[in-house]
């Protein structure tokens, strides 16, 4: 939050974009929210990477005032578009926030369990013996 509240003060930008899982979560964007408004900054996070960040960005901005709009990526990337199988959809320019519980997200496990990495202690072992 102080790098934003630093950036806001410092160069007066006129739209700031917090990635939640880079700037301390969805608390963390909460307080630089406040100190946009304080500013009259606009708000619209930076949030494409996969249908995870996208489900807790439109969470965030749904409990907020004043922030209409949401970075929507158009990735045909994996991470993006299957990590999850109930993607937000956009729909003629909008998203709708889902009522379900938490993030709302489901995830595909399938799609986890083919790009999984073994980063125990054990496998970093084997691999520096057999190499």
């Amino acid at each position: 939050m102080a790098e934003f509240k630093d950036f806001i003060t410092l160069t007066d930008p006129s739209i700031i974009q917090p990635d939640i899982t880079r700037c301390g979560g969805i608390s963390e964007a909460v307080h630089i929210a406040r100190i946009a408004r304080r500013t009259d900054t606009r708000l619209v996070p930076h949030g494409f990477s996969t249908g995870i960040l996208l489900a807790a960005t439109v969470q965030f901005l749904a409990s907020q005032d004043g922030c209409d709009l949401i970075e929507y990526s158009q990735s045909s990337s994996p991470l993006f578009k299957d990590l999850v199988t109930n993607l937000i959809p956009l729909d003629d320019g909008q998203v709708v926030v889902p009522d379900t519980p938490g993030l709302g997200v489901k995830l595909d496990e399938d799609l986890i369990e083919r790009y999984r990495v073994d980063v125990s202690l054990d496998a970093r072992k084997r691999v520096f013996i057999e190499a």
